[in-house]
């Protein structure tokens, strides 16, 4: 027996000795008939019921006995609701998205809301074109790649190495390792550190680099998996001045694989300077914005939204308490922390200002595990995970249909809740009502949803996306009414897969 579901309808032909006639158009079979798949089948009801069948519901041509009570409406009538474990009262027992009675006849399992187990519920694999009885994937999704963890962070440091700079340099070398890369380690940031200065009159030992006490340097300094030092000498003033000239040059030691310290950026990730200087700067903050967006958008942003944040630890008057930072939404302070300082770095607070990053006084380099635990802190806050997929095309060359799209959200185990299906909304204007929204090919989730999420560290999202449908396949797929195998008007199956005699 064979059984197409278009509906609320469920057409039914026996297969072999049934008596079913053959037919090339809907007008070769009776009224009461319709022509799929060169077959006659006869329209029953879905409410009509076989009373010999073997499987509660399901009907036979010709042994329609009529409906038996169904106080749910969900296809599958009261008496058989125990023998399936299903509530008569409730439509959709395990909240899958499927009606008890539609799993019933799908040969899904009514109280498990994921029937395979491969992390889709059974409702949303009908959606997408899956088989909800089997583990597949869909035609393009990040469910490996989704999973809710950090963004990377580039951490550029620029020190000046002039003369005054000494006891500065030692402070800032004790404490890169411990109250930088150590805090975020454990805090597991994606990190990198990228080095601008002078070796080996700054040098970063291990565990960060591979010099092990920088006691007897090398003729050029020592990298580690997470640590690149670029050998050029910084001024008293000029830092804006050779990051920028610096970007796309080989360094002094004129390896054959630099290319600038651009080469050690990495896509995607955030990206996070730290100034450290006890002089002003001879370049205009605004001029040295502008110039840094112009080396790639792709890696600092654009003006309407920048991809950095700019620390600065300089000479400037130190707040109260001390080891407090001076905040984005505080003045430009222009006082020296001390008179040894040059300057009070006016253009590199306004960077910090501009930026949302914060500013620290240089003179008191005793308090420099403070200052470095509290950007540290911020890099973190700064590294919050991602709320936005881009799907990878599917290899087989098929196309991707986002209108039809599932996000599942399944919950780090201390929360213990369930996974779900997200909600979809228009855009971004509607996102109080629901959790994700499609922009192009690009998957959104909401603000509020996205928040809720990042305080789940052990969450994760699978992104699922149905591969476009295509009519005259012979695959009835989701919003199609039928598939009768071509795209031929007049035969009971129209040419878009709709139903012509309904």
């Amino acid at each position: 027996m064979k059984r197409w579901w278009i509906g609320s309808v469920v057409f039914v032909v026996a297969c072999g000795g049934g008596g079913a006639g053959e037919c090339e158009v809907a007008g070769d079979c009776a009224a009461t008939e319709m022509c799929i798949d060169g077959t006659c089948v006869a329209r029953v009801d879905a409410g009509g019921v076989d009373a010999g069948a073997d499987a509660p519901g399901e009907l036979d041509a010709g042994t329609d006995t009529g409906p038996r009570p169904d106080r749910d409406m969900d296809g599958l009538p009261d008496e058989d609701e125990p023998t399936h474990g299903t509530d008569p009262d409730d439509p959709d027992t395990d909240g899958d998205g499927l009606t008890d009675g539609d799993e019933v006849m799908r040969g899904t399992d009514p109280t498990e809301w994921d029937t395979d187990g491969d992390g889709v519920s059974d409702g949303d694999e009908v959606f997408l074109g899956t088989d909800p009885t089997t583990a597949d994937r869909a035609c393009a999704d990040t469910s490996s790649d989704a999973t809710l963890v950090r963004l990377p962070v580039d951490i550029i440091i620029v020190i000046d190495s002039s003369g005054s700079m000494n006891g500065e340099i030692d402070a800032v070398q004790r404490n890169i390792n411990t109250n930088l890369a150590g805090i975020l380690e454990a805090a597991g940031v994606d990190y990198r550190v990228i080095l601008i200065g002078e070796y080996p009159d700054i040098c970063i030992y291990g565990p960060l680099s591979e010099e092990p006490d920088c006691e007897s340097p090398e003729r050029e300094p020592l990298y580690g998996p997470r640590f690149f030092h670029y050998n050029r000498r910084i001024r008293s003033s000029d830092s804006c001045v050779r990051i920028l000239e610096t970007y796309d040059t080989p360094d002094t030691d004129d390896r054959p694989t630099d290319d600038g310290w651009r080469a050690w950026l990495r896509p995607g990730a955030r990206r996070a300077f730290l100034e450290i200087s006890d002089d002003d700067s001879n370049m205009d903050w605004d001029a040295f914005d502008a110039a840094l967006l112009a080396l790639s958008a792709e890696h600092f942003g654009t003006a309407e939204e920048r991809n950095y944040v700019w620390h600065s630890i300089i000479g400037m008057q130190q707040n109260d308490p001390p080891d407090a930072p001076w905040l984005p939404e505080d003045p430009v302070v222009r006082e020296r922390c001390s008179p040894g300082s040059a300057g009070f770095g006016a253009d590199y607070q306004e960077l910090s200002k501009l930026t949302g990053g914060l500013r620290f006084p240089l003179c008191n380099n005793d308090s420099f595990d403070v200052i470095f635990r509290r950007i540290a802190e911020d890099v973190i806050s700064g590294s919050a995970v991602s709320c936005s997929f881009v799907p990878e095309r599917p290899p087989g060359g098929e196309s991707p249909d986002f209108d039809r799209v599932v996000l599942v959200y399944e919950p780090g185990e201390a929360t213990g809740e369930m996974p779900r299906s997200l909600r979809r909304v228009d855009g971004p204007g509607d996102c109080d009502a629901g959790d994700f929204y499609v922009d192009g090919t690009t998957i959104e989730v909401c603000p509020t949803t996205c928040d809720a999420l990042q305080m789940d560290e052990e969450a994760s999202l699978a992104v699922h996306v149905a591969c476009e449908q295509r009519c005259g396949d012979g695959t009835v797929d989701p919003f199609e009414e039928c598939d009768d195998g071509n795209r031929e008007d007049g035969d009971g199956c129209s040419s878009t897969c709709t139903n012509e005699l309904l």
